[in-house]
């Protein structure tokens, strides 16, 4: 009877669900369109700063399901507004490295992708209107750093607008994405258990 209570005991334990919680920062190069409600803009680099939360849901034996909340421009403002992105993720490893010998792996070897929809596209979450990137980086478990590189659509053909966009080599076909680059960091904030 004593081993039946400890097992039924043990049963939540074993099913609650473990998120690690950190503070998430991305700064990028960003191609920003400037004044182009007339399709006579142009479109410019700036560094731009995101933040947000990021949650990472353990699963025993499995990567994780990582997740982004909250993610704020805090540099870019459209109609007053920060822009604020709609974010699902891909593509995620989750893994650590070290030495076979020592039975030690304190470096965390991380990456991802993130589809980041944003508040003022009036389009469909594409490409053409949608940030896209992929994240990798290193760190322990407490502070995770490094790069991403992806793109962004401007969403001038959502909006009506030609783009201040062209192919490289063919500066008559007008195209809306273009490269952006930039670095992350993630701070360990707290663990939650469901």
């Amino acid at each position: 009877m004593k081993k039946l209570v400890l097992a039924l005991l043990m049963l939540p334990l074993a099913a609650l669900a473990v998120t690690d919680v950190y503070a998430f920062k991305l700064s990028l190069r960003v191609p920003r369109v400037y004044d182009n409600t007339k399709s006579l803009g142009y479109r410019k680099y700036q560094t731009q700063r995101l933040e947000g939360t990021l949650r990472v849901k353990r699963a025993e034996g499995q990567e994780p399901v990582v997740e982004i909340a909250g993610l704020k421009n805090k540099t870019h403002k459209v109609g007053g507004f920060p822009v604020t992105y709609r974010v699902s993720t891909d593509g995620v490893l989750w893994h650590v490295v070290g030495s076979n010998r020592t039975r030690k792996f304190k470096t965390a070897s991380v990456k991802f992708e993130i589809d980041a929809d944003p508040s003022y596209n009036v389009g469909a979450d594409e490409p053409d209107n949608t940030l896209l990137l992929c994240l990798a980086g290193s760190g322990s478990a407490s502070k995770l750093s490094g790069y991403a590189s992806g793109q962004l659509g401007c969403g001038c053909y959502a909006y009506g607008h030609t783009s201040p966009t062209r192919l490289l080599y063919d500066l008559c076909t007008v195209v809306d994405t273009a490269a952006v680059w930039g670095t992350w960091t993630a701070r360990f904030k707290r663990t939650e258990c469901d």
